[in-house]
């Protein structure tokens, strides 16, 4: 009798996958900006650190949320690293721009640390074991 031999299912290779890595990783990343974020505003209010410092404190957490994001994004997709990390970036960066009004010199400021940081976070989701 014939057997016919049965063959295994990549679940890696459909594209349903990498969005759903994308849309973690995302998620990830506004948590962590949230979170970190109230951390920080605590820090300002409860400490002798002047307000002027949000600001700084705010791209620093920025760039940690997104390298965070596009990590757990290419991690959890598991190829594409830099794409996965551009396009959790790039979404973000939209998001920044859909809930806060930002002139162009200010866009170019977040655009020249969101996608650089995500598409890192992207490519050490992939390279780090």
């Amino acid at each position: 009798m014939y057997m016919m031999e049965r063959k295994s299912i990549n679940i890696n290779n459909f594209p349903a996958q990498g969005a759903v890595g994308v849309f973690i990783g995302i998620a990830a990343a506004f948590i962590i900006m949230l979170l970190c974020s109230f951390f920080g505003s605590g820090i300002v209010y409860f400490t002798h650190l002047p307000e002027s410092s949000l600001h700084v404190m705010a791209i620093i957490v920025n760039i940690f949320a997104l390298g965070a994001g596009g990590f757990i994004s290419a991690r959890k997709a598991g190829n594409r690293g830099l794409i996965r990390g551009l396009t959790v970036g790039f979404m973000i960066l939209l998001l920044m721009l859909a809930i806060g009004s930002v002139t162009l010199p200010e866009l170019a400021l977040k655009a020249g640390y969101c996608l650089p940081a995500a598409a890192l976070g992207g490519v050490c989701g992939i390279k780090i074991e």
